[in-house]
């Protein structure tokens, strides 16, 4: 991988005030989670919120991608889905076998979806 050094300080300033950094913890919100993605899902069908409903239609995607190249008895343990939002609501999903990759997924759905919508 290459590396680039600036080669003026004018340089070095332009790239550095321009950089946006956003910190994202690793606790799920305070409020309700469910109550949350039903937001979010409400948000996404609306014409005001066009990215929101494109992120999650592709995380849903990505998840469903990952989920197909699980070995067949892990793959057994999530019931089929339209939308990973609904995950929220998958009680057995999210105390089961693998609730902490679960719990992961929806905590970074969480926090970019209400990031972005």
């Amino acid at each position: 991988m290459p590396v680039y050094t600036p080669s003026t300080t004018s340089e070095t300033e332009s790239l550095t005030s321009t950089m946006d950094v956003i910190y994202f913890n690793n606790e799920f919100p305070r409020e309700d989670l469910q109550a949350l993605f039903r937001r979010l899902h409400n948000l996404s069908k609306g014409r005001q919120h066009p990215i929101l409903a494109q992120f999650l239609n592709e995380a849903t995607w990505a998840i469903k991608s990952e989920i197909l190249s699980l070995p067949s008895e892990l793959k057994q343990l999530i019931p089929p889905f339209t939308t990973i939002l609904s995950w929220a609501e998958a009680t057995e999903l999210r105390e089961g076998l693998i609730c902490g990759a679960v719990d992961g997924v929806l905590l970074v759905v969480a926090q970019l979806a209400a990031y972005i919508g």
